[in-house]
């Protein structure tokens, strides 16, 4: 690579297509993507540069899971705390906040 993009830059387009061909040129090109969007409307091909697939190739992901299985068997009326549950990758740690 003969340039380098010293900050974040985001990219957006009309159509998922249009910009899952943008995530997938940038990552050709030796970018890091997070290609963010609805999951059925993200290309196959670019799930490892989502934000679930992020999460889902996280080494604590299991915790998350197994976190969500308990919720489950919670009282009815506090069910929606699984909804309610956020995940987020910080720095290499699972980070989970209600909202």
């Amino acid at each position: 690579m003969h340039w380098q993009v010293p900050f974040p830059i985001l990219v957006t387009g009309y159509t998922n297509t249009a910009v899952d061909n943008l995530a997938e040129g940038l990552q050709a090109r030796g970018l890091k993507v997070l290609r963010y969007g609805a999951k059925v409307r993200i290309r196959q091909s670019l799930w490892d540069v989502t934000l679930d697939g992020h999460i889902d190739n996280h080494r604590n992901s299991r915790i998350l899971q197994d976190t969500k299985k308990k919720l489950a068997f919670l009282p009815a009326d506090s069910g929606k705390l699984v909804d309610r549950l956020q995940t987020f990758v910080v720095r290499g740690w699972l980070i989970y906040r209600y909202r």
